[in-house]
């Protein structure tokens, strides 16, 4: 999805993912954002988000 703030775009994917702890991160420009948040800078730049969340754990599999 793409969101614009002011003059700033940012390009959002969302990601299912496996493996890993188990906790969703929040990559922003390739840099990992370890308070998940998603800073709103008007710097005239577009920039890459990906919010990795991860696929639910099936009860019935061991």
């Amino acid at each position: 999805m793409y969101y614009r703030y002011r003059e700033t775009v940012y390009h959002i994917s969302l990601l299912q993912t496996r493996g890993g702890n188990g906790e969703t991160r929040v990559p922003l420009d390739g840099v990992e954002r370890p308070d998940r948040a998603i800073p709103m800078l008007d710097d005239r730049r577009e920039h890459s988000v990906e919010v990795r969340i991860p696929a639910p754990c099936n009860a019935g599999n061991s």
